[in-house]
């Protein structure tokens, strides 16, 4: 690739002859603002946002999918350009619905900050100038039309994992983006990369906490927590930090100030479900069982196969999720220490995983990152003393230990930290490593990730459905070379829908 030269905004910078005008400035710290990029996702200059001047051409132009050319002169922030994007975004308010103040997304909305950039304010539109067009019948997210801006976002993140469960519909005035039916009758496994690439609150979580509070005020049960690795750096950059890290005991002080009597981490609970399903995997080698097996870790895995191949019930675990064995870990052991029965005792697991609010179970409630920040704020009142007494009047607390509290049948070796999924995979699993080619669907996303001496069969990590997908259609057609299948719906595990959420100048490093 030859590399070129160009100036923007006055700045001299080189581009290899390959990128577009927003690459070229993003690997130079230039920000263009954009609404519906995704790199390499969805580049279709649908909102208009990015586009820029440059000198020789009429008008102006998008600089998502206009390539750089030796000599050019790029302006994005002349006040043509501001006047351009002004014109576009209230383009966009006209036909939105504009309730801020009483938006999920408030505060966390990629399009009202590109407003609020560019003096836009919500208040000079009639909030009641469209009625809400909510489908609410899935149990993991709501969809409200009014609230889209038609980026197409949550179309291409569907698409890239090979489901495409939501599509574009008419032209014009009447166009629209949304599944054909009600989401709840879809194919949707609650993978929840749609819900991460919304920039507004046209997807979102869908919201179980004031259920938890009246559990919790009205005592009906004894309410304990399971938190996941990553909920705290997730918690993190919903509170605005600029170095955010994953404070698990600044979530264990809140929690506890939030009414739970015990928080959790979920480490041993994912050493004992991969403990169980690698004694299940022995016993189906000895019983001629259906293998590959194919873990159950998470809901969306099990979503998927029944939805999506239902022939392959059979193959699945058996032992459940990775919440439901927290649920269970943490019920037993909090009965055992305080001698109240089980069934007054309500497992809350809080992780970053949208697809766990798919699973209903007696005794489990699955929270999302995003749902346990909303939680906070209206404890606290105001989302401003929410940042105060999360950042200054929070010290850290040692999380409860689940180790020696769980039945022999599911006991494995516990870590004293929080491991990776892989790593606590390969200490409980053998493994043959299998050649990468076997395992990845899309070239450059790896999607095998284990490693050990002591084989005893083949198997297999994969993150990202299109790459679970390519490998469940090897194993319908019996050309499947694993004995075990562990799999997550994500490609990136920080980002699974509960929160943090992408955003378009994020997806630049991606």
């Amino acid at each position: 690739m030859a590399e070129v030269k160009l100036t923007i905004n006055g700045q001299e910078i080189t581009a290899s002859s390959d990128d577009t005008i927003l690459t070229a400035a993003a690997k130079n710290c230039i920000t263009i603002p954009t609404l519906c990029f995704m790199k390499d996702c969805n580049q279709i200059a649908a909102c208009r946002i990015c586009v820029v001047e440059v000198t020789g051409r009429r008008g102006v132009v998008p600089s998502c999918v206009t390539k750089v050319a030796e000599g050019m002169e790029v302006q994005t922030e002349s006040e043509r350009i501001q006047k351009a994007r002004r014109i576009t975004l209230d383009m966009l308010c006209k036909n939105h619905r504009m309730i801020c103040d009483q938006c999920s997304r408030y505060s966390d909305c990629e399009f009202h900050a590109l407003c609020r950039r560019y003096g836009i304010s919500e208040r000079d539109y009639n909030p009641y100038v469209m009625d809400a067009d909510k489908d609410e019948s899935a149990p993991h997210l709501v969809r409200d039309t009014s609230k889209c801006v038609l980026c197409q976002r949550c179309v291409a993140a569907c698409h890239e994992q090979g489901m495409d469960i939501i599509a574009v519909f008419n032209r014009g005035r009447n166009k629209k983006v949304a599944p054909p039916l009600p989401l709840a009758q879809t194919g949707c496994v609650g993978c929840g990369q749609c819900v991460a690439a919304c920039p507004t609150g046209a997807l979102s979580v869908k919201d179980d906490t004031a259920e938890l509070r009246n559990i919790i005020r009205q005592k009906k049960k004894q309410v304990v927590a399971v938190v996941a690795p990553g909920v705290g750096e997730g918690f993190a950059k919903l509170f605005y930090e600029k170095k955010p890290e994953d404070h698990l005991g600044k979530i264990a002080a809140m929690l506890c100030k939030l009414g739970m009597k015990r928080v959790y981490p979920e480490t041993a609970a994912k050493t004992a479900l991969f403990a169980a399903e690698r004694r299940e995997l022995e016993s189906r080698k000895e019983t001629g069982a259906a293998l590959p097996l194919i873990s159950e870790m998470s809901p969306a895995i099990v979503n998927l196969v029944e939805k999506h191949y239902p022939q392959l019930k059979k193959n699945l675990s058996g032992k459940g999720t990775l919440q439901a064995m927290c649920a269970q870990l943490a019920r037993e052991a909090y009965a055992k220490e305080s001698g109240i029965p089980e069934a007054d005792i309500l497992a809350v697991y809080i992780s970053n995983d949208l697809s766990g609010k798919t699973e209903k179970r007696e005794g489990l409630m699955a929270l999302t990152t995003y749902e346990l920040a909303a939680m906070f704020r209206r404890a606290c009142v105001s989302r401003f003393t929410a940042m105060k007494v999360w950042r200054e009047q929070l010290a850290d607390e040692p999380l409860d230990s689940l180790a020696g509290e769980f039945p022999d049948s599911l006991a494995g070796t516990l870590p004293a930290d929080n491991l990776s999924a892989d790593t606590v995979l390969a200490d409980t699993v053998s493994v043959n490593v299998l050649p990468a080619d076997t395992a990845s669907a899309n070239p450059g996303k790896e999607g095998i990730r284990l490693t050990a001496d002591d084989v005893s069969g083949n198997a297999i990590s994969l993150y990202g459905l299109a790459n679970v997908r390519a490998m469940l259609d090897k194993v319908t057609e019996g050309a499947c070379p694993a004995d075990y299948i562990y799999a997550q719906p994500y490609i990136d595990e920080r980002i699974q829908g509960g929160a943090p959420r992408y955003t378009s100048a994020d997806s630049l490093e991606r």
